[in-house]
């Protein structure tokens, strides 16, 4: 039983409490504004160009646009509720819709009447609204530094800047160079230059036959002169390796000239090479130097 009379106590306070939240903030006034206009009038014209009038509610619904001999004039009175007051903050809030680059201009707002007024030309604004061609979203934000009024953010209008060209050449050489941003560079992608090709076939079969032609010539030379094919086993005996690793190696270079022709690059033309190449030098020099004796000792 007692513990049910404490819940009952306990429900009954936080209900009060609630109601007088509730009742308070009811009764906190908010941030208002009447007679609030939008005016856009040539410097030195009495007459403006463009007045409209907003509320926090509907804003200007038509794009103003803004010219470089133009002036855009805000005006309000500014209320707690529905009493005039000054706040202790009232700014308009300048963004541009691509880039997110943002400002605030203050109002200059009377104490004892709380009439509101703000002036912007394109001189006031930063070099880099100037240099881009997106439009501007003018927001308005009024507030107290306690919490006895609700502060508010409304919307104003859009502006569109109309500019000529010397004056974006200008806003854009103030702002100098963009920042180095450090990021990944497009790859690169190399394009090598394709393999030579051979030529034609029957230029190959041309020079295959003048090559033969060649050797068969040689041979009949030697006929005619009477080769000594009898010193063969004497020379081997001599030279056993010179005379086959010489021979061997100029077969093996001539096999490394035909594979280059049918499907070898260059490097694994030169790698053969290379290998080959100082076996046939040293074995061609012995086999040589063999010759050579029996030539001394006058043997053919």
């Amino acid at each position: 039983m007692r513990w049910g009379i404490i819940a009952t106590a306990v429900a009954g306070l936080v209900g009060v409490v609630a109601a007088q939240d509730a009742g308070e903030k009811q009764a906190r006034p908010k941030w208002n504004i009447s007679g609030a206009k939008l005016v856009m009038a040539k410097k030195g014209d009495t007459a403006p160009s463009v007045s409209e009038e907003f509320t926090i509610e509907k804003p200007v619904s038509t794009p103003i646009a803004l010219s470089s001999g133009e002036v855009l004039r805000l005006s309000m009175t500014v209320k707690a509720g529905d009493e005039a007051r000054a706040p202790h903050q009232a700014y308009l809030y300048v963004q541009q819709a691509d880039t997110g680059i943002e400002t605030f201009f203050p109002f200059d707002i009377t104490p004892t009447t709380a009439k509101a007024k703000l002036e912007i030309t394109q001189k006031d604004l930063p070099p880099s609204f100037i240099a881009s061609s997106s439009p501007l979203k003018l927001s308005m934000a009024i507030g107290d530094f306690t919490e006895n009024i609700i502060s508010i953010f409304i919307p104003v209008a859009q502006v569109q800047l109309n500019y000529d060209t010397m004056t974006v050449s200008a806003a854009k050489k103030s702002l100098g160079e963009p920042p180095v941003v450090y990021a990944p560079l497009p790859e690169l992608r190399h394009t090598f230059r394709p393999d030579p090709k051979n030529p034609p076939k029957i230029v190959t079969l041309i020079f295959l036959g003048a090559v033969g032609a060649a050797l068969v010539g040689l041979f009949g030379v030697w006929a005619a002169l009477g080769a000594n094919l009898s010193a063969f086993p004497k020379a081997l005996g001599s030279a056993p390796l010179s005379h086959p690793a010489f021979l061997a190696s100029l077969l093996a270079l001539e096999w490394v000239f035909v594979m280059y022709y049918l499907k070898w690059n260059l490097f694994q033309t030169l790698t053969a090479a290379i290998i080959i190449g100082p076996v046939a030098f040293y074995s061609g020099i012995r086999a040589l130097r063999e010759v050579r004796a029996r030539r001394l000792k006058g043997e053919r």
